[in-house]
């Protein structure tokens, strides 16, 4: 096997194997090569080989490095992925394939990678570093979800985005988008459970400690991820594709409600909200308590605005802007948080909350507080056999020993609403 040496310094002489015997050959390849690694050195700095498997474990470095300092990006299981999507997954496709450096990696990347993860991924899912079996892990073959197999794509694309950054990369790893690859899931049926009063309680005070936490993340756009969890709680809306999405015009106003409490009126503020039902693909309206964490929403929009203007509320804006970058809050942004910041600092009753419980836990506690579960079908576009199947049977089960009892009117004909741009609110996110 012919080899060449590239004189780039007295000190710096790196050796590249031409993987070839044949010297006419061998000698076309050395000029290529050449010039490969002058290019390399002058654009990078280094003449250290190129290939996946180095660079890799360099992307892993800085995650490694990012968890240990506590910054953004770095958490535990943002690093965990990133080792065996990157580090383990992504290295045993492109060892399947053979592809070396980051130019042998073909612009069909993702098909290529999603027809090996289906057939042969599951063959590097339960070995070790010496491709030893381990114990408890799969030995036949097993097809992943299109969810993990979409997520995979993303970890893999932001590695693709990492070599572009370093000049390795000239396009960016095509994928195809969430909706047309993952099929929509029913979530109405899913098992994840609503929160109990106690846990509920926890959760809100988890969300107000990490506001006021000095962790380099910006208080404002913590408090909107609170606001946006308060909201989700109080109208039960699907909040990916609902509450995420949902613009200041679906507000149609807010009024005053007396309710009994323990033999006590108390008045609350009731919204009137017009929702795009993402299931049904239809509009629904309805009536929803606790409407004051929606004028607070707009109050802290408002004060920000002063000093940057995009971000006052506008009929055709938004909700659910991050201060920061006047961008929508990410599905990311807000489960990430909710998952990894709030629920591990709360001592809760139970450890499989996800955050579709915000629609459960709307659910259940209308329910258990008077409301007809036919009306709520309407306002939350739940579909009565999921309603009746699980939510009147929680109730019933959580029933026994209740301590206070909330009246609510499902409709009011005599209502007296007042339009968002003129309700008052006090901004408050300790509420």
């Amino acid at each position: 096997i012919w080899h060449c040496k590239v004189y780039i310094s007295r000190e710096n002489r790196p050796m590249r194997s031409l993987k070839t015997e044949d010297k006419q050959a061998a000698t076309k390849i050395a000029y290529d090569t050449f010039a490969e690694v002058l290019n390399q050195s002058n654009t990078t700095g280094t003449t250290s080989p190129r290939n996946l498997e180095r660079l890799s474990r360099r992307y892993i470095d800085i995650y490694e490095l990012k968890n240990k300092n506590g910054e953004k990006g770095g958490s535990l299981p943002n690093l965990n992925r990133i080792r065996n999507v990157i580090g383990k997954l992504f290295l045993a496709f492109c060892d399947f394939k053979q592809y070396k450096k980051p130019k042998d990696l073909p612009s069909n990347l993702s098909s290529l990678y999603i027809e090996w993860r289906r057939e042969e991924g599951w063959k590097s899912t339960g070995i070790d570093k010496k491709g030893n079996h381990v114990n408890g892990a799969n030995t036949k073959k097993v097809i992943p979800s299109e969810d993990t197999i979409f997520n995979e794509l993303q970890s893999i694309r932001k590695f693709g985005d990492y070599l572009i950054e370093n000049k390795l990369l000239s396009e960016r790893v095509k994928i195809p988008t969430r909706t047309s690859f993952v099929p929509a899931k029913d979530d109405d049926e899913s098992k994840n459970p609503p929160f109990t009063p106690s846990d509920y309680r926890k959760i809100t005070a988890g969300f107000r400690r990490w506001i006021k936490k000095d962790d380099g993340y910006d208080r404002r756009t913590k408090a909107v991820i609170y606001q946006f969890f308060l909201i989700s709680t109080s109208v039960g809306w699907r909040y990916a594709s609902e509450g995420l999405l949902m613009k200041w015009s679906g507000i149609k106003g807010f009024r005053q409600e007396t309710h009994m409490i323990k033999g006590e009126e108390v008045t609350s503020t009731i919204s009137k909200i017009k929702i795009r039902d993402s299931k049904r693909n239809k509009i629904r309206n309805g009536e929803f308590v606790n409407g004051q964490h929606i004028q607070d929403l707009k109050e802290m929009y408002e004060e920000w605005s002063q000093e940057n203007p995009n971000l006052k509320p506008k009929p055709d804006q938004y909700m659910f802007l991050d201060p920061k970058t006047g961008n929508p809050l990410s599905k990311a942004q807000v489960y990430d948080t909710f998952k990894e910041k709030i629920l591990p600092d709360c001592n809760l009753d139970r450890n499989d909350y996800t955050y579709y419980s915000t629609r459960k836990y709307m659910i259940t506690t209308r329910i258990a507080e008077g409301a007809d579960p036919t009306v709520l079908c309407l306002i939350t576009g739940h579909d009565e056999r999921v309603m009746f199947k699980h939510y009147v049977r929680i109730n019933e089960e959580q029933a026994a020993g209740k301590a206070t009892v909330m009246t609510y009117s499902d409709r009011s004909k005599d209502s007296k609403w007042s339009p968002l741009w003129e309700a008052a609110g006090t901004a408050n996110t300790n509420a």
